[in-house]
């Protein structure tokens, strides 16, 4: 959300291709959350659109155990070449959205 403010853009991420940890969604599924959840969300609610989701995949975005993620934001006609180089490191990279010109919201969970 910070990002795409400072940038004066909008960002779309796709669900399918976040990186998530094997229990991650049955341990949200189950209520285990942290009080960050709640908070993350409500910080980011006026902002961001996850209304196409589930709220356990919105609570995907919030999880505050995950925000330790790096998030590239490159060219699209640069991101496979270097998702390729990546990748030669880190197999698990790759390409979860893209950026778009200012919306109404900073971010979309599609």
């Amino acid at each position: 959300m910070q990002m795409a403010r400072a940038s004066k853009v909008s960002f779309t991420f796709n669900f399918e291709n976040l990186p998530v940890f094997a229990k991650t969604k049955s341990a949200l599924q189950e209520s285990f959350l942290t009080k960050a959840h709640r908070s993350n969300k409500d910080y980011c609610s006026e902002t961001c659109d996850f209304s196409k989701r589930t709220e356990t995949e919105a609570l995907l975005m919030f999880d505050p155990q995950t925000s330790g993620g790096l998030l590239l934001s490159v060219s699209e006609n640069q991101a496979a070449r270097l998702l390729l180089k990546l990748q030669t490191r880190f197999p698990n990279s790759k390409v979860i959205g893209k950026v778009s010109d200012k919306g109404t919201k900073d971010w979309t969970l599609i």
